[in-house]
């Protein structure tokens, strides 16, 4: 917890356009979930005071209710926090579905954790194709939220990286405008927003 709020003290007096990605198992989410809840809403406050945000990091498929019951929490007090969600486990889309009405902020990525075939995609093939509609989703919500709320366009912004982008030509265009608001957001880092992933702000 004390490293990361150093480095939110040092984005604030560098002026960096940055934020921070949390693992909920490095802020002990298995040894008690009260205190990993307290840790990030001590580190979402700090980012927030440093003009910054924060992403909880998904794990495995163990974890995936207990990281949702966590951003639930969080962002019902730090608005800004973000969320990482994995396309090839087949439960996505009704977790997408179930964060809605948060107007959550989504990293959409494909996973990389070895899961049995009984919980994800075994194939890349299938994987892809999840990405896709899930992207596709996420962007419909976002120009839908953008028209109800005002004529202002999405503004997007491309972000940098180096992690295997997508393969097929539509999850490819969604990879080059990564994070979308209908209004300013908070600036992703390279090493926060990669390029393959795709984080709509509602």
């Amino acid at each position: 917890r004390e490293h990361y709020l150093w480095m939110l003290d040092a984005i604030k007096a560098r002026g960096l356009p940055a934020e921070i990605s949390i693992k909920p198992t490095q802020l002990g989410l298995d040894q008690s979930e009260p205190a990993c809840l307290a840790h990030y809403l001590a580190i979402a406050a700090k980012a927030d005071a440093a003009g910054s945000a924060i992403w909880i990091d998904m794990e495995d498929s163990t974890y995936v209710d207990r990281t949702l019951a966590l951003y639930e929490q969080v962002k019902a007090k730090h608005p800004r926090t973000g969320l990482a969600l994995q396309a090839y486990l087949y439960r996505t889309p009704k977790d997408l579905e179930r964060l809605r009405p948060l107007k959550p902020v989504i990293r959409l990525v494909k996973g990389a954790y070895a899961e049995p075939a009984k919980v994800a995609f075994p194939r890349k093939a299938d994987t892809d194709a999840a990405y896709e509609s899930l992207a596709g989703t996420m962007l419909e919500w976002a120009r839908t939220r953008s028209a109800s709320r005002s004529s202002a366009p999405m503004t997007c912004r491309s972000s940098q990286g180096c992690s295997r982008g997508p393969t097929s030509s539509a999850s490819r265009r969604a990879s080059s405008r990564c994070t979308c608001s209908t209004a300013s957001a908070s600036a992703s880092s390279s090493a926060c927003a990669p390029r393959g992933t795709l984080s709509p702000h509602w």
